[in-house]
């Protein structure tokens, strides 16, 4: 069934009740639909304004239809998120088989992603290649930075659970806003893969730094209470440079790679310079306190990843692959350096045999020689010899 948008306002309320003009015609084709149809779901209501007691501008034909408010601003995305789910059909509680309860009263941590809105406007921008691009890719990222805020463990959400139940609760909590960045990273990478948004990207990377401390009005906490971004920190950043590396986009990958994250650490007040491997940050209850209170032996952050890699694109081995070069990629530019990268994910890989990047390094140079990530000219047989053994 085609949906009809009714945008409505002072104006435009009153002209359809008097029947004026353009308006007036228009009023009469719809309320004689309407009034002749007992499910009145084709014609919508979008509420542009309201008069002085807070009533809703809309013609009095519609008055009795579900109508979405756009009037208050700090609500839009919710309402926008909303309406296109009205739209396509796809509401955000599906209505189960008869006979079984409704899976969502048993929720009691239903998360609601308050960036459905600025992301779905992201995507159209870049897609469309509209004006304002870079206020609104800024705008997303600001957003997703403090919806990710909002899942800190803190003094008052410490309860009986163990601690890494906990953090592995929070961690399914936000998966849903991994969904959507993974997405956006593609977005990225296709359409704005360019230095006003490597600078933005970087920004939301250094305020991810953040959230793997404590925040100005914590007076108490445990260094546990961090994992969870500290988990996202990690998986994350290998979606961001897995997708960027899936573009050939090997430039800006290796960019990020290089380049240092700037954030104050809350306990000192100090200005801190960090390289990449500050995302790799060693989680000890969920790497050593949870496979020895569950008995298992078991990788539990790889599993973690592994389980909820279900993108087609940017497969599990695709992450291995990345985590594999960010581990490597120090010694191959600096071979007296030291490894600073705590692989999670090498000797993980599902198909087996080479990875993909290194299986190429000793092709001959042309378009598809990928050694720019792995820098490995004058080492012959070191990308499929590295590839095969990790």
């Amino acid at each position: 069934m085609s949906k009809v948008l009714v945008v409505c306002d002072k104006a435009y309320a009153e002209k359809a009740d008097k029947r004026k003009g353009g308006v007036g015609t228009e009023t009469h084709i719809i309320s004689a639909e309407v009034y002749q149809k007992v499910r009145q779901e084709k014609f919508i209501p979008i509420i542009r304004e309201r008069d002085e007691q807070g009533t809703p501008y809309r013609p009095t034909y519609l008055k009795s239809t579900l109508y979405f408010d756009f009037t208050d601003e700090a609500a839009f995305e919710e309402i926008y998120d909303g309406l296109l789910r009205n739209l396509h059909n796809a509401p955000e509680l599906v209505k189960p088989p008869v006979g079984k309860p409704p899976a969502h009263i048993f929720n009691q941590a239903m998360v609601v992603v308050k960036t459905a809105g600025k992301f779905n406007r992201l995507r159209d921008v870049l897609e469309k290649d509209r004006p304002h691009k870079d206020i609104v890719f800024r705008d997303y990222l600001e957003s997703l930075s403090d919806a990710l805020e909002e899942f800190r463990i803190t003094e008052k959400s410490v309860d009986k659970t163990e601690p890494d139940d906990l953090i592995v609760q929070r961690i399914g909590q936000m998966s849903p806003y991994r969904e959507q960045f993974i997405e956006f990273c593609r977005l990225y990478a296709t359409y704005a893969d360019n230095d006003p948004s490597y600078i933005e990207v970087h920004s939301f990377l250094e305020r991810l730094l953040r959230l793997h401390q404590r925040s100005d009005t914590m007076n108490a906490w445990s260094e546990w209470y961090f994992e969870p971004h500290q988990f996202v920190g990690y998986e994350w950043v290998l979606y961001l440079l897995s997708t960027l590396i899936h573009n050939r986009s090997y430039a800006t990958a290796a960019r990020f790679m290089d380049d240092k994250y700037q954030y104050r650490r809350a306990s000192s007040g100090e200005v801190w310079n960090a390289d990449i491997s500050e995302f790799c940050y060693h989680m000890k209850e969920l790497e050593e306190r949870r496979p020895q209170r569950l008995n298992q032996n078991t990788a539990v952050v790889a599993t973690m990843i592994r389980e909820g890699a279900t993108n087609q694109r940017i497969t599990f081995d695709s992450l291995v692959q990345t985590d594999v070069i960010l581990l490597l990629r120090p010694v191959i530019l600096n071979p007296n350096g030291s490894v600073a990268w705590y692989s999670r994910l090498t000797g993980r890989s599902r198909t087996g045999g080479p990875l993909d990047v290194f299986a190429r390094a000793n092709t001959p140079k042309g378009p598809n020689r990928d050694s720019e990530l792995v820098r490995c000219e004058g080492r012959e047989g070191f990308g499929a010899q590295a590839g095969a053994s990790v």
